[in-house]
């Protein structure tokens, strides 16, 4: 099975993923506090997907600017597909959370990065 990750039905260069780290994030009731013997109260809602997803250095500038503007498209949330930690394919509406590039210097008049990293977040 091929790695899927695509952002709005456009591939998103998963040839390119070097690592994804998921994070199962639990919601708890907006009532979650600690009562007067200091034990947590509250009730899970539900648990929520955020994915790190980092890229090879070797990814090329055109793709490197096609994730940033796909990013600041100022659109809210996304419709994100992606294979999740089990080999499985799991569709969800996502937000980016955070989108970082440390670029390394200029290679035959191309950028070579040391990382490429960004955050999607379930709704």
């Amino acid at each position: 099975m091929a790695l899927v990750f695509k952002v709005d039905g456009t591939s998103m260069y998963p040839q390119y993923i070097q690592k994804i780290k998921y994070d199962d994030e639990l919601v708890w009731s907006e009532n979650t506090r600690r009562n007067s013997s200091a034990l947590m109260t509250g009730k899970i809602k539900a648990d929520k997907y955020k994915l790190d997803i980092s890229f090879k250095a070797d990814m090329p500038q055109t793709y490197v600017k096609n994730i940033r503007q796909k990013f600041r498209s100022r659109t809210e949330w996304h419709t994100v597909i992606f294979t999740d930690e089990s080999g499985e394919q799991q569709t969800k509406t996502m937000y980016f959370g955070s989108y970082s590039v440390e670029p390394y210097w200029f290679v035959n008049g191309q950028m070579m990065y040391q990382s490429i990293n960004i955050t999607l977040i379930e709704r």
